[in-house]
């Protein structure tokens, strides 16, 4: 009588193991599918931003002598020179886009950063200003 028991108690643990193993399978999978979540999150943010930088300086471009503000979740650098934009999370470049105007800067240079916060794009006379608020 007492080698079934011990029988039972082999066959207990052994299921306890597939059901800790299962358990440990399940939350890897959920570990990565949050990882790959909280990426396509972060792409989605940052591609935003970048259509809403260029739509906004080819906006005011159009629009002559305007001023806008608009308020950026990530940094981003403007390449005024390729006419490029590059949107930067945790110090990683996520996302491209580009802008048509022609005469871009941030009043002294052509390649410039943009730190996230409120920013000012103005144009004077024909002549696109991008600058920190």
């Amino acid at each position: 009588m007492s080698k079934s028991k011990a029988q039972v108690s082999i066959e207990f643990m052994f299921a306890i193991g597939v059901i800790l193993f299962i358990f440990v399978l399940l939350s890897i999978v959920t570990l990565e599918r949050k990882g790959e979540i909280a990426f396509a999150s972060n792409l989605h943010e940052a591609q935003a931003d970048c259509s809403m930088l260029a739509n906004l300086i080819d906006a005011v471009y159009t629009s002559r002598d305007a001023n806008v503000s608009v308020k950026l979740r990530n940094n981003a650098t403007v390449i005024a020179g390729n006419r490029f934009i590059e949107v930067e999370k945790n110090s990683q470049t996520i996302a491209f886009c580009t802008f048509t105007s022609t005469a871009v800067s941030n009043g002294s240079d052509s390649t410039f950063k943009l730190v996230r916060g409120n920013v000012s794009i103005r144009n004077e006379n024909n002549s696109i200003t991008l600058q920190n608020a």
